[in-house]
């Protein structure tokens, strides 16, 4: 867990708002956002293990490139 510097200001004797730095809240928000891809791509993840799977040379053969001249490896 970080340390986080932060004011808390008191409305009728109850905490109300708290202050932090544009830094730190800058620094939290963008984990925020990382977690939240990070739960998106889990998802996606999970889904995807569900759909069913196409090799590559059945790709090609359904797109009628089964003839072509294969690619060069490099």
């Amino acid at each position: 867990m970080l340390e986080t510097k932060y004011d808390v200001w008191t409305r009728n004797d109850k905490e109300k708002f708290v202050v932090i730095p544009i830094e730190e809240y800058q620094a939290m928000r963008e984990r925020l956002e990382d977690h939240d891809d990070f739960r998106a791509m889990e998802a996606s993840k999970k889904r995807q293990a569900k759909s069913p799977r196409t090799s590559p040379r059945a790709l090609k053969r359904e797109l009628g490139f089964e003839g072509s001249k294969k690619s060069a490896r490099r």
